[in-house]
This record gives C-alpha cells, sequence and structure tokens, in this order.
C-alpha cells in the first residue's frame, strides 16, 4: 500500500479532509483540522489525521494519569484506597 503525504494546500486533500468531517466530526470529541495532515493510498482511500478528545488527569498523589470526568478528587482509584 504505497502510501504519500499530500501537501495541505492541495484540492484534493482538502476534499478528503471535507469528507472525513462530514462521516467522523464531533465538536469536542473528534475533530478534524482545516490543515489536517493527509496520507494518501493508491488503493482508494487516505488517512486523515484527528484530533480525539480523552477526559483523564494526573493524579497528584502518584503521578499516573487516569480517566475523570472532571468531578474527581485529583487521585486516582489506588491512591483514593488508600
Amino acid at each position: 500500500m504505497g502510501k504519500k503525504q499530500l501537501l495541505p494546500n492541495s484540492s484534493i486533500a482538502g476534499q478528503f479532509r471535507e469528507m472525513a468531517k462530514k462521516e467522523y466530526n464531533r465538536e469536542g470529541t473528534l475533530e478534524i483540522d482545516d490543515g489536517a495532515a493527509v496520507s494518501f493510498a493508491n488503493d482508494g482511500g487516505a488517512y486523515v489525521a484527528a484530533w480525539v478528545w480523552v477526559y483523564g488527569d494526573v493524579c497528584h498523589f502518584c503521578g499516573r494519569v487516569f480517566r475523570n470526568d472532571g468531578a474527581g478528587s485529583g487521585k486516582c482509584e489506588d491512591c483514593a484506597n488508600r
């Protein structure tokens, strides 16, 4: 699968970005920038770079990243149970 990077201002790259935005873009969850990288494949498609939002925080006690919906205590589950 011979992939090649397209220039951000390429009209083909722009068309793939717009297709990706229409099908996958979800504000605050998965977003595609106007100048997102596009890697075109010769077999009929392209990869379009996207941002994926991940809820998380850094534990104030051990420094590990843990899932947090914004209502946490700043402690991971292990530290909270100590």
